[in-house]
């Protein structure tokens, strides 16, 4: 939050507008404990005064300080203007004055008999979330004010936006003459094609980097204006593209070949500096006013989407991982205090893998069952989640911190509602709550993990006794072939 941002918290204020200094303490330590401290007012005159000299960025305000006599806050010039934002304190006893708060627009109730960390850091958060939304609304602003007077000068000369509507007409015909690709050697290849065919080319090259980042290679193609570029060794590595040292070696050797009037043609996608270069030599007499920025920014788009939807079709199914991943993740966090962005749950099925063996001549589709229960599992959690299998007895759950008290109690409630009894083939048993999994959060270490199994699998399984009951007959789910 915005608060928590500042250095100082100098730079951030709130105002309290309370009864007394004992009803004030309580929100002023919850305040004080995320790093903000308020001023406080008793009196609604004193406080009147203050906001006109000097406006806090938040008032709280004890619904009981609404008015003095015949003073009333609603009637305040700040409040009647919107420049001063507020919160609502009061209690089950007061609760009737939050009548006199309707006409505000406010950013919530703080209520004196519920935790009052929770809900200051609410109001702070959705304070700062109407700040951030009010700075984007400014930066949109100017925005259309520069596409405005940019509109404005094309309009005011002909001349120049007609050639300009031209050169769109002919970048746009370039660009989708690209077409579609399937991997990132097609699109270098179509992209040769397309600038050995463009009329005002007169010839080109082509350099991407190399898989090992130390080569600057040129595409083996046979095409109407294309030069084949020699090879050039760099003296290091790049990680992040084709960097200023390599583009300047490719300049000097376009430079050579071509003479004059080269221009550079800039696509990247995943990396700081281009990951591709095309070097030309055109009819600039041509091109005029052409938007050379436009068809950097068109073909590195044109990439960069295909690269986009090759990783997210990779990770559409990237839920999944292996529990050595997750028990690295745990030490991680747990020796080198790495910011936890997960918690560990455990879903424990040991009660239900002692049922199975009790009842061994009942069979179980395991096959079925473990698809479905992780496949809903899936339906269930929300955010950035892991879910990895521990053998048959444990699965050990990532679960996304933002999500952390929803999606636990989601799993707790999957875990109670799932129908075990479909994947017996003698459907027609009682499964109590005693038999179900039980979830759990796990501290944030390996060792503990592993004695948390260790314990599980020594721990005397409490099984009850198979209950025959007349039962709806459900059609059995596609079970193990």
């Amino acid at each position: 939050m915005k608060a928590q941002e500042s250095n100082n918290q100098e730079q951030f204020q709130v105002a309290l507008l309370f009864d007394s200094l004992k009803e004030a303490k309580p929100v002023s330590d919850a305040l004080r404990d995320i790093g903000v401290y308020a001023h406080l007012y008793t009196e609604l005159d004193e406080f009147w005064v203050h906001i006109n000299t000097q406006t806090p960025d938040l008032a709280l305000v004890d619904v009981k300080k609404m008015s003095q006599g015949t003073l009333l806050l609603k009637n305040h010039p700040k409040a009647q203007s919107g420049d001063l934002s507020f919160a609502f304190y009061y209690s089950e006893e007061t609760k009737f004055l939050t009548q006199s708060t309707f006409q505000f627009k406010h950013y919530g109730f703080i209520k004196k008999e519920l935790e009052l960390r929770g809900q200051v850091q609410s109001i702070l958060k959705r304070f700062n979330e109407v700040l951030h939304a009010k700075d984007e609304v400014e930066t949109l602003k100017e925005r259309v004010q520069r596409l405005q007077l940019r509109s404005q000068r094309l309009v005011e000369d002909n001349e120049i936006a007609f050639n300009f509507n031209h050169q769109l007409e002919k970048l746009n015909q370039l660009v989708d003459r690209v077409g579609r690709f399937s991997s990132e050697k097609e699109y270098i290849s179509q992209l040769i094609t397309v600038f050995s065919e463009w009329d005002d080319v007169s010839e080109f090259g082509v350099y991407t980097l190399g898989q090992s980042g130390q080569k600057l290679v040129s595409p083996k193609a046979i095409r109407n204006k294309y030069n084949e570029l020699p090879d050039l060794w760099l003296t290091r590595a790049s990680e992040k593209g084709i960097d200023q040292f390599s583009q300047e070696m490719a300049h000097e050797v376009a430079f050579d070949l071509f003479n004059q009037n080269l221009r550079v043609v800039n696509i990247k996608a995943r990396s700081e500096y281009p990951e591709i270069m095309i070097l030309c030599q055109f009819n600039e007499d041509n091109l005029h006013q052409f938007n050379w920025d436009l068809l950097e920014e068109r073909l590195s788009f044109r990439y960069m989407s295909f690269l986009m939807r090759t990783q997210s079709e990779e990770s559409v199914t990237d839920t999944r991982t292996e529990v050595w991943n997750v028990l690295n993740y745990l030490d991680d966090i747990h020796f080198h205090q790495t910011q936890a962005k997960h918690k560990c749950v455990e879903i424990d099925l040991t009660n239900l893998v002692n049922v199975i063996k009790e009842k061994h001549g009942n069979r179980f589709y395991w096959k079925s069952f473990f698809q479905d229960f992780n496949s809903q599992l899936s339906e269930v959690l929300t955010g950035n989640f892991k879910v990895a299998n521990f053998g048959v007895s444990s699965i050990a759950t990532l679960i996304d911190n933002r999500y952390l008290e929803e999606d636990f109690a989601a799993c707790k409630e999957f875990c109670l509602n799932f129908q075990y009894w479909r994947y017996f083939e003698d459907t027609a048993m009682m499964m109590n709550s005693t038999m179900y999994p039980k979830v759990k959060i796990i501290a944030p270490s390996s060792v503990n993990y592993l004695r948390q199994q260790q314990t599980q699998n020594t721990a005397a399984a409490q099984i009850p006794l198979e209950t025959k009951v007349n039962r709806m007959k459900y059609r059995a789910p596609q079970l193990d072939a």
